[in-house]
Order: structure tokens, then C-alpha cells, then sequence
């Protein structure tokens, strides 16, 4: 591009320029008796240029900016530098790309920061994160680089906006941090799920999930397993202790809502169901007290859903043969519990059903599966489960 002696100043829509332009008179204009004579106006350059150059649609090598804008003024097809204020967001690109826009709306294929991208080689600095041309990498779970109004920098998600990767707890973005939260204030921060008591985020019980198809236990779906307990062959499988009634365990890290949710689970092996108190059992208790507990159990080759509250222990539905069933599932719907079994064709059918007792307490429940004899047995017994909530 040429090389002019303007002096930076405040340009006026008058045929009076600021400053000096001895070398091209390529003044900004609008109209041709705005330029000395020998010149006229260049229309689509806004430019005055020598008699018998320039036109109608001709380029004009210049580019004028207003003092404090971002965006430069261009020839058509040809570009100025590119230059920008102190602390914008738009790169600066090389003469013959394509022109930028304003913050926030669609880019050209040129890649400055904040254009829309899919690869990292639509932009300029190689690097596309979140569909904006980004100046940085965004690690944390809720930094990004597309918050509105702010494309192009890492920036903390919105208030409410499920993180990438998901953050522990199932705690949503809070809008000030990058990083996880590891506590809520309202259901707006959790992510398919509730603000419990003390901040915690409450899941449908439906989202526990687990197929032990790892070839171990999920530290992200259980914090406490007991010894007795392995995966073997992609199966739980757990081990009574004889003398004893120690009942082992594994147990769900989440807290978890039962209402107008349901915990299903495949038992591949009830154990030796001769032990006149061995238990196999899947299920939970409220998490306030843990004295009030629903649990899907088979004993004595039968199968109920049981009710303990405080030390009362009370079959509420079932009480009938295993008869070969292995797909249990433990529901309630609107204020009605249903025990429910596959059948022979693999359909859940319903077994039995009742209102929901102490419904409000099965909004927020500790889980636990597992086995144990209830009376010190003589012999050990051996447990499989399999498929929480899966397939």
C-alpha cells in the first residue's frame, strides 16, 4: 500500500481535509467537488484520486480509520492492515484475506478470534474451540470460548450450563468459575438433577448406572465397597461370611431421588437360598436418618420389597417365588410403589403395587447393594448381581 502524510485527526464529511496530503490528494470524500482540481471522487473508495485513474468501482490502495473503531475501512477485494484498538478481540490479518465483522455475529473464512469455526485450521491461530476461533486452549470444565458477547476469549459458562467434560457431584456451571463447582444454591445449579440439602445435587435413582463391564468398580459411581466384594467375569459378585451377620456391600457415592424413578437390577445368583436368613438385596434408605429404607430382596426364594422403619422391618409387596425371574425393578410413580419383574418374553410385569410410604423420604436416598445372612449361618454363600439400571 502507499505511503501518505496524513496527519491523525477527526475526518468531517466537508471538502476540508486535517492535516497534509501533498503526495496523492487521496482525501476522503463523497462527492467530486470535494476534491481539488485534476481529482475527482473515487465513489466506492470514498477517496479523491488524480483525473483518469480510479472510477467506478476501481480499488483505491488506502484505508482510513476513525480514531477509537475497530474495524478498518476496505477496498472492495483488497484489505488495509488490519489495525485495531488497545484491549479488542479482533485479530489483525494479512492484506487480500477476507474482512472480519463485529464481535459476536458470523465470520468469514479468514479466522480471526471469535469467527466461527469447525477445524483448527479455519482460523488463524490454528486453534477452534467451542465453534469460535479461540485465543486460548479453555481446560477447564466450564471455560469457554463461545459466552456470548465474548467469543474468541476463555471465558466462564454461563450460570446453569452443563460442563465439558461433566464436573463430579453433577453440579452445573455457576457463571464465575472455570473450574467445578462443588456446591449448589438452587436447582439451576445441577445438571439433571436438584439442589438437595447441604448443596448437593440430587439424581432421578434411574441415573445410577453400572454394567461392571470396566472389570471393576466405578470410583465414580461408588465410594465404599466392601472386601467381600469383586467383579468377576463383569459381574458383581459378593460373598456372604459364615458365623456372622455382617452384610456386604457396595455403596452408591450419589444421593439419589426414587420418586417417578425406578432401580432395576439383574441377579444372576441369589446365593444358596436354603440358609434359612440369607438375604440378597438392592436398595436403599433415606439419607437424613437412614432409618427408613425400601429394598427389592430375595430370601428363602422369595421375592419382596421390604420396608424398614426404625427397627421395624415389614414386607410390603411381593412375597412370592423367584421362580427363576433375574430382571428385578423397584418403581414409583406418582405416589405409587410397584415391584415388577421381566417375563419370559422380556416385558416388565407388574408383581404388585401400593401407595408410596413416606414418600418424602425417598426424595433423597443413600444406595447400597449387596448380601448377608441375618442370623450367623454355618456356610458361606456367593451373590451375583449384574446391570444396575442398564440395559
Amino acid at each position: 500500500m502507499k505511503q501518505r502524510a496524513l496527519s491523525l485527526c477527526f475526518l468531517l464529511l466537508t471538502s476540508c481535509v486535517c492535516g497534509t496530503a501533498t503526495e496523492s490528494r487521496d482525501y476522503f470524500c463523497t462527492a467530486s467537488d470535494q476534491c481539488v482540481a485534476g481529482y475527482h471522487c473515487d465513489a466506492s473508495a470514498q477517496l479523491c484520486v488524480a483525473d483518469g485513474t480510479g472510477g467506478g468501482g476501481g480499488s483505491a490502495d488506502a484505508a482510513v480509520e476513525d480514531a477509537g473503531t475497530d474495524a478498518g475501512t476496505e477496498d472492495a477485494g483488497v484489505q488495509d492492515a488490519g489495525a485495531q484498538d488497545a484491549g479488542s478481540d479482533a485479530g489483525t490479518k494479512d492484506a487480500g484475506t477476507d474482512a472480519g465483522v463485529d464481535a459476536g455475529t458470523t465470520r468469514d473464512a479468514g479466522g480471526l478470534l471469535g469467527g466461527v469455526c469447525t477445524l483448527n485450521s479455519d482460523c488463524q491461530n490454528n486453534r477452534c474451540i467451542d465453534g469460535r476461533c479461540c485465543a486460548d486452549t479453555c481446560n477447564g470444565p466450564c471455560d469457554f470460548c463461545d459466552v456470548p458477547g465474548q467469543e474468541g476469549r476463555c471465558r466462564p459458562g454461563q450460570a446453569g450450563r452443563t460442563p465439558a467434560p461433566a464436573c463430579p457431584g453433577n453440579y452445573a456451571c455457576t457463571g464465575l468459575l472455570t473450574s467445578c463447582s462443588a456446591i449448589c444454591t438452587t436447582d439451576a445449579g445441577c445438571v439433571n438433577s436438584r439442589c438437595g440439602a447441604g448443596g448437593v445435587c440430587i439424581q432421578k435413582l434411574a441415573q445410577l448406572k453400572d454394567d461392571f463391564n470396566s472389570g471393576g468398580f466405578d470410583a465414580s459411581v461408588w465410594d465404599q465397597v466392601d472386601l467381600s466384594c469383586a467383579v468377576v467375569n463383569q459381574r458383581f459378585q459378593v460373598r456372604t461370611t459364615p458365623a456372622s451377620t455382617f452384610y456386604p456391600t457396595i455403596h452408591a457415592r450419589q444421593r439419589y431421588d426414587l420418586l417417578d424413578s425406578e432401580l432395576r437390577v439383574d441377579l444372576i445368583n441369589p446365593g444358596d437360598q436354603t440358609l434359612p436368613s440369607m438375604q440378597a438385596f438392592a436398595g436403599g434408605c433415606d439419607y437424613a436418618t437412614g432409618t427408613r429404607c425400601l429394598q427389592i430382596i430375595v430370601s428363602s426364594g422369595y421375592l419382596i420389597i421390604q420396608l424398614a422403619d426404625n427397627a421395624t422391618y415389614t414386607t410390603i409387596l411381593g412375597d412370592v417365588p423367584l421362580a427363576g425371574r433375574q430382571s428385578l425393578r423397584m418403581r414409583e410413580q406418582t405416589g405409587r410403589l410397584f415391584l415388577e419383574a421381566k417375563d419370559d418374553a422380556g416385558t416388565w410385569a407388574e408383581i404388585e403395587s401400593m401407595p408410596t410410604p413416606f414418600r418424602s423420604d425417598f426424595m433423597d436416598m443413600s444406595i447400597d447393594i449387596g448380601a448377608g445372612t441375618y442370623m450367623p449361618e454355618p456356610a458361606a454363600s456367593t451373590v451375583i448381581w449384574d446391570n444396575v439400571n442398564l440395559p
